[in-house]
């Protein structure tokens, strides 16, 4: 890269520059050896200081002479810089110049072992496919690829500049978190001469990012900043015809039956609140019709309480399928209240009849429910956290080892191919059609340039076994977006996709919510609702949705990844307050949580913190912005149990990175009581050092803490620290 010449006023002497001239270079200076520049795109003319903060602005060729001025009132005793450029000079302007017979040799000031060097590596923006009249977002991932790390606090600008009509300079210049050598960080553009976006405009053109644009900090190498990409605007979005495969209709009947009732919590205690569950299975020989309520009815000798019921499943299910349904209703409401005793509990599926079966005898399954007098207590059983992979002495998320990039997108190598779908699909017509015939081991593909508006629809079903598609990361494509807009009138808990059976997964997709800063709103909009267990969810973008990105609810009884497995995403902007969740666990979830990239949420990973949640959080990047309330990325709310508060069963969390510095409440964990198994942090790397970077309220135990680096020079602790409230 060819750096810009500037012209150097040191200030001591007057001198007056004549009106309508033309900026002339008469020195290179490096840079960090200005106190303010000036500088000019031939639209607007900025005056700065050397942290980056404005301090004159105006337009190119009408207030020169006022933002230069500025300038030069703005230091007292020290250098000015004038970018080369053209300048239209309307008044003389004054500056004290020194020129000294002889300048004196400076002490010379020790140079530290290297440098930073910071370089574009990807160049990318939204739609990833533009179409005329599209709005596009600039977006650029920088790298330090120098010895030494960038300096806090500084500005790491990003200019992005088109040929053409797409309109004049955008920029981001709102990261301001040291980079450690050899690592990156994505970067959005959120200013702008006309504004932080483009309007497309059909063509080609030639894009170019260039970092470090105004010489904010000194690097190795100043000829490496700047990286090219083409762009091509269509003239208009294609629209491609759905390619549906045809379902025969099998012949016979559906045959329901109850293969297994559960409760949770699964050893309920006296006063304990009892949440009902049943797997039904279809073992006839025709799919149950889709419309249809899928009931079934759970009742209870003795004084548990009177009849609950599931009756918000209507998805058809194939012969051989089966899924588990929850009691959402019932006489006196979902639940019931445990009461000590043992219970003979009945699970009877299409209880009132709404569909022809094979067999209409077959649809009761009975089991014997103990509650206890008192919630056991268990002894935590401090089992240390297996060795991670590639060994002990790897910190934070570049112990990543499962070869492809965190947060998803370029790069990544499970991206389910186009040509192997039953259904593709571009349309919410479509979408749903193609989700109501679906079976198990079907593929759904959304076109990578397809928008699909879902505004006012909601608890759209993802049958058991069914994969749910789009192509992020194939060849630079941003994935098929799937969104939801803001309705006048929408229910109090408005979700986009509920996974309605085990084995599903949904991935390359952007998934896009309605409520995306942090105003609060009176309902509760959530992108992805799952009950079900062998649930995946991998390579999406998805953000805007005010309540929770991915609620995982019931999925425990087995392992973490059993329960969900949740990995390369990129997740932001969840962040209403009192909300505000990347993923949460809820009602006796868990998930394996691997691999993602959290920015703007806040908090990141939380669980309500009742018996039975819990979750593995590994090799996780959380970026560094941070919100003003209660903003820590990792939580565990508690749960009154009898005298104690508790905060679920089982957290590990280990091999993340925090980048978050600030405010002073974004420690990255809280643990708001007693884990009943144990919370354990370790090979963590936490930039954050305002405070303790994990905070236990309602307790002090059950909390394992070690092996984890502190600061952003990344100071290792061997135990804590932890700070008790």
């Amino acid at each position: 890269m060819k750096k810009p010449l500037f012209l150097a006023l040191a200030l001591c002497m007057v001198f007056a520059m004549a009106a309508s001239a033309q900026a002339a270079p008469s020195q290179i200076v490096s840079e960090g050896t200005y106190d303010v520049v000036v500088y000019t795109d031939d639209t607007e003319i900025i005056a700065e200081d050397s942290t980056g903060q404005v301090i004159s602005s105006g337009t190119a060729g009408t207030d020169d002479s006022e933002v230069i001025q500025a300038a030069m009132k703005a230091v007292e005793d020290g250098t000015v810089v004038i970018a080369a450029g053209n300048y239209a000079l309307s008044s003389s302007i004054e500056v004290e110049v020194a020129n000294p017979a002889a300048t004196p040799t400076p002490t010379s000031t020790p140079v530290p072992s290297g440098e930073p060097d910071l370089v574009v590596t990807d160049i990318s923006w939204e739609p990833a496919n533009p179409a005329n009249g599209d709005t596009i977002v600039m977006k650029a991932v920088i790298k330090n690829q120098g010895n030494a790390p960038t300096p806090a606090g500084t500005i790491h600008g990003v200019a992005f500049t088109s040929d053409g009509n797409l309109g004049s300079k955008v920029w981001s210049d709102d990261f301001k978190t040291s980079i450690a050598p050899g690592e990156w960080v994505a970067v959005t553009a959120n200013g702008g001469f006309s504004g932080a976006t483009w309007d497309a405009v059909a063509g080609t053109y030639t894009i170019q990012a260039w970092v470090d644009d105004v010489d904010r900090m000194v690097e190795e190498n100043e000829d490496n900043n700047i990286l090219t990409r083409t762009m091509t605007v269509s003239a208009a979005a294609p629209t491609l015809t759905p390619t549906p495969t045809a379902t025969p209709t099998p012949s016979g009947n559906p045959d329901l039956v109850v293969t297994d009732v559960s409760w949770e919590p699964a050893s309920p205690a006296n006063g304990d609140t009892i949440v009902m569950k049943a797997t039904i299975k279809n073992q006839g020989n025709a799919p149950t019709p889709a419309g249809t309520i899928h009931g079934v009815a759970f009742t209870s000798d003795g004084n548990l309480g009177s009849k609950v019921w599931s009756d918000d499943f209507r998805t058809s299910i194939a012969p051989g399928e089966w899924v588990t349904v929850t009691a959402n209703g019932g006489s006196a409401g979902a639940t019931w209240d445990a009461v000590a005793g043992t219970y003979t509990i009945q699970a009877w599926v299409d209880d009132v009849d709404r569909m022809v079966e094979e067999n209409e005898d077959n649809n009761i399954l009975t089991r014997t429910m103990t509650v206890g007098a008192a919630a056991p207590t268990p002894t935590p059983t401090r089992t240390p956290t297996p060795t991670p992979t590639p060994g002990q002495n790897t910190y934070g998320a570049d112990a990543n080892p499962t070869g492809n990039p965190i947060g998803g997108g370029a790069g990544y190598t499970n991206i389910v191919s186009r040509n192997s779908a039953d259904f593709i699909v571009d349309t919410k017509s479509e979408l749903i059609s193609a989700l109501q015939s679906a079976r198990s081991g079907d593929i759904i593909y959304i076109e990578g340039n397809a928008n699909i508006d879902m505004s006012g629809t909601y608890n759209t079903r993802i049958p058991a076994g069914v994969t749910l598609a789009s192509n992020r990361g194939e060849n630079g494509a941003s994935g098929g977006r799937v969104y939801q807009s803001k309705q006048s009138s929408p229910p109090s808990t408005a979700v986009l996709f509920r996974i309605d059976g085990q084995n599903v997964r949904i991935t390359g997709l952007r998934i896009e919510g309605p409520e995306k800063d942090t105003t609060s709103v009176s309902y509760k909009p959530i992108g992805i609702y799952c009950t079900q267990q062998n649930s995946e969810i991998d390579n999406c973008e998805i953000w805007g949705w005010c309540d929770a990105g991915i609620n995982m609810a019931g999925t425990g009884g087995s392992g973490m990844k059993t329960g969900g497995y949740i990995h390369h995403n990129n997740i932001h902007h969840c962040q209403m307050d009192g909300y505000g969740y990347g993923i949460v666990v809820t009602a006796g979830g868990v998930a394996l949580i691997e691999a993602n990239y959290f920015d703007y949420n806040r908090h990141s990973i939380a669980g309500d913190g009742v018996a039975g949640d819990g979750y593995e959080a590994r090799y996780n990047i959380c970026g560094p912005h941070a919100l003003a309330t209660s903003p820590h990325p990792f939580d565990m709310h508690g749960t009154a149990s009898g005298s104690t508060t508790i905060a679920g069963d089982e957290i590990r969390i280990h091999h993340n990175t925090f980048l978050a510095t600030s405010p002073s409440g974004a420690y990255p964990i809280a643990i708001r009581g007693v884990p009943r198994v144990g919370a354990y942090i370790d090979h963590n790397w936490f930039y954050y050092t305002q405070q303790a970077p994990v905070w236990q309220t309602d307790g002090r135990s059950g909390i394992t803490m070690t092996d984890n680096l502190i600061g952003a020079a990344g100071t290792l602790s061997k135990s804590g620290p932890i700070k008790y409230v």
